[in-house]
């Protein structure tokens, strides 16, 4: 024994000071980690609980892991955008008390739903992009479930979901959670949205109730519309006085676009203008260089990507290659001009987050043409690499925000990332300085912005600078408006439209003798002999749009490519400082359109396929005549007299004249398969237009503050 101690006798002392120090320094650090939760400083209370400083932070933590997954869904909680956290917070407290929570299993199984969810609104973003101008919001929704029984959605479906899952362990290990604590949280998610969702189906119909709201909404009737716009006689419109346009321009000068009569509105928004440069993806994946060698080099080393031989996966690895070497150039690129614009801005002063600009300095800062000649040689000096000139575009004309950048899609497209956020890049532009005042958020004019960077959803990326800003407000004159000439044009609107309203009877007599196209003759003369397809289909009726059926679903299968994507915003953005090439040509002038009848299908809550002619006054004129008709006999039967009425449709400037052709009334087949949707849908939209009008949302912080006895003390540093 005596040897062995002596031969282990340093090993011996070793591990026994170990542990002496392990039992010496154990309580101590026990007791200092419960010091360090026992006097975290109390930041709020909730009902009667103490809020402690990490509650809030792991609230913050919680929203920001969710919205790297699901931007949507936090949006779709209405999060106070200044107390996110504790937001969060209280609507994870109510919904547990209210036990919608099912902890980690309820928020794994909900992947899947979530999937669904985000494949049919992209099918239905797609359909209102097409034909939103020409279709409702529920007609559209129905042809979005109708889509989401098909095989493409069910693919589909399984691709997102899959993704999501990747998502989630990659956004798990980048929060510093398991697997298990995210899932949690997106349980917690789902149980507040579980929440929110049951208070707006609380509501039921009684059955009495119950069959007048389907009524409403699945009765229906199909006239044929003949739709007569102020807008299409303007040249026939008198030209205003001084006085008559000052006249025009007081009397709506204080109202909003959109609100006064007649839509007249001439209120100034916040605007800016602009000057941008743009690294086109799609250029730089052009410009990146792939050799052979780099090919096979790529299908030997990933060949679980690249299971088939060199020929077949050539074409696939040329164009991940590309996309990852432009990702490269790219990130060189915007390195190069932030460095330039930081040079220049160097000798600026800084005062707290924005600079002090000196006089003069509009004429010193570098220009989106200089950044762009500059970043073309560098790029080949350090690259190697050949790039076209980036795009460079200037808007010396004020852009209001956010309807403004309707004209500029490519920007309207864009959003600025600040962290894992990207915000619009128009809802960013409202916190200019020169229009928000100091915010903390270092946005002002003759600064470019640099500090973040601003992409759109396919990667080109974008170098801003506010030129100018103005806050919202009321135009001194008709030359303060962004587009003076629109003054004239309502004017002459209106005036045509007055015009055309006082014949509404005319025209109805005119119709009952011989028929809509009678009205076209009388407005327009004999229609001119089409003398092929394409003059023909040039008359066709633009009342109503093509058949949701024709929807390119291409658009939706989520792998569009870079360079379809890039070409249709090139496109969209070309009508900026665009020269004419053609010297002095003069355009042509476009042939007055030829009014067309068009069929519309309308029911007492809304019109498929025309929404100028979607107002109260259409639909209970075409009602109170049908319902007038004799339910025995065939509509078509009966005299054109009975069937045919007009209505001035002030809101739209224009005015209708119609036959009604088919009456459908509401069945007892068609209510036991289409009854429930319509109720639900009624009751729903009641509900939201009840608690907008009378502030009645019981999900919002204040609210959820005063249920809880949220009582806010100190929000610390981190809170």
């Amino acid at each position: 024994m005596l040897k062995f101690l002596r031969k282990y006798n340093k090993f011996i002392l070793v591990v026994g000071g170990v542990m002496l120090m392990v039992a010496f320094l154990a309580p101590q650090a026990i007791q200092q980690a419960g010091k360090m939760t026992l006097f975290q400083p109390t930041v709020a209370e909730l009902g009667g609980e103490k809020v402690k400083r990490d509650d809030l932070l792991r609230a913050d933590l919680e929203v920001r892991s969710i919205e790297r997954l699901l931007p949507g869904l936090v949006q779709s909680l209405n999060l106070d955008p200044d107390h996110e956290n504790e937001h969060w917070l209280l609507l994870a407290h109510a919904a547990r008390e209210g036990g919608f929570v099912g902890g980690s299993a309820d928020g794994r199984a909900w992947i899947s739903e979530l999937a669904t969810t985000l494949v049919q609104q992209s099918y239905l973003a797609n359909l209102q992009s097409q034909f939103g101008g020409f279709y409702p919001q529920n007609f559209l929704a129905q042809q979005a479930l109708q889509y989401m029984e098909s095989d493409d959605a069910s693919a589909q479906v399984a691709q997102v979901a899959e993704r999501l899952v990747q998502q989630r362990s990659q956004i798990a290990g980048q929060h510093r959670m398991t697997e298990t604590e995210f899932d949690e949280v997106l349980g917690l998610a789902r149980g507040i949205y579980r929440m929110q969702q049951s208070y707006l189906q609380v509501e039921r119909a009684g059955a009495n109730e119950a069959v007048v709201r389907a009524k409403r909404m699945l009765d229906q009737v199909r006239a044929d519309v003949l739709w007569i716009p102020a807008t299409t006689f303007l040249d026939d419109a008198p030209e205003p006085t001084a006085e008559q346009l000052q006249a025009q321009f007081e009397t709506y000068r204080e109202e909003n676009p959109g609100e006064g009569d007649h839509g007249f509105g001439y209120r100034l928004a916040p605007r800016v203008k602009l000057e941008w440069l743009v690294l086109d993806r799609a250029q730089f994946e052009a410009a990146a260089p792939v050799s052979v060698l780099d090919v096979a080099r790529a299908h030997q080393e990933n060949r679980t990507q690249y299971p088939g031989d060199l020929e077949t996966e050539r074409t696939r690895i040329e164009r991940d290659l590309r996309r990852a070497k432009g990702e490269r150039l790219l990130d060189a690129a915007q390195a190069i001009v932030q460095a330039e614009i930081n040079g220049a801005m160097h000798t600026l002063k800084r005062e707290g987050d924005y600079r002090v600009v000196p006089d003069g300095w509009a004429a010193e800062r570098p220009t989106a043409d200089q950044l762009a000649d500059t970043l073309v040689q560098a790029m080949l000096q350090r690259e190697g690499v050949t790039l076209p000139r980036p795009e460079v575009q200037r808007a010396d004309r004020w852009i209001e925000i956010p309807r403004g950048f309707v004209d500029y899609p490519a920007l309207a497209r864009a959003g600025l990332i600040r962290g894992s956020r990207a915000i619009p890049l128009a809802q960013a532009l409202l916190q200019v300085r020169e229009i928000a005042g100091d915010n903390g958020e270092g946005l002002q004019v003759g600064v470019p912005i640099v500090s973040t960077n601003v992409r759109d959803a396919v990667g080109n990326r974008y170098f801003v600078t506010v030129l100018d800003a103005a806050k919202a407000g009321v135009p001194e004159s008709i030359e303060d408006l962004p587009h003076p000439e629109i003054v004239t044009e309502d004017w002459q609107r209106l005036q045509v439209y007055e015009s055309l309203a006082a014949r509404t009877e005319e025209f109805c007599q005119l119709a009952i003798a011989d028929g809509l196209e009678a009205v076209v003759t009388e407005l327009q003369g004999p229609p001119p002999e089409a003398t092929s397809e394409e003059d023909a289909a040039d008359g066709e009726s633009d009342l109503v749009g093509p058949e949701p059926g024709e929807v390119d679903e291409s658009a939706d299968d989520g792998d569009a490519t870079v360079d379809d994507t890039q070409s249709a915003e090139g496109e969209a953005a070309s009508d900026v400082e665009t020269t004419d090439q053609e010297g002095d040509a003069e355009p042509e002038t476009p042939e007055q359109p030829r009014l067309q009848p068009a069929e519309v299908t309308f029911s007492r809550e809304g019109v498929v396929g025309a929404p100028v002619l979607n107002t109260d006054a259409f639909r209970d004129a075409g009602f109170s005549l049908a319902e007038a008709l004799d339910p025995l006999t065939p509509v078509a039967d009966a005299p054109s007299s009975e069937r045919t009425f007009g209505v001035a449709i002030p809101e739209s400037l224009g005015v209708a004249i119609a036959q009604v052709e088919f009456v459908r009334p509401l069945t007892i087949e068609t209510y036991r398969v289409y009854g429930d949707q319509a109720i639900r849908a009624s009751l729903l939209q009641e509900m939201q237009e009840q608690a907008a009008e009378q502030d009645l949302d019981p999900f919002t912080l204040e609210a959820l503050s005063r249920r809880f006895g949220y009582e806010l003390r100190d929000r610390g540093d981190g809170a």
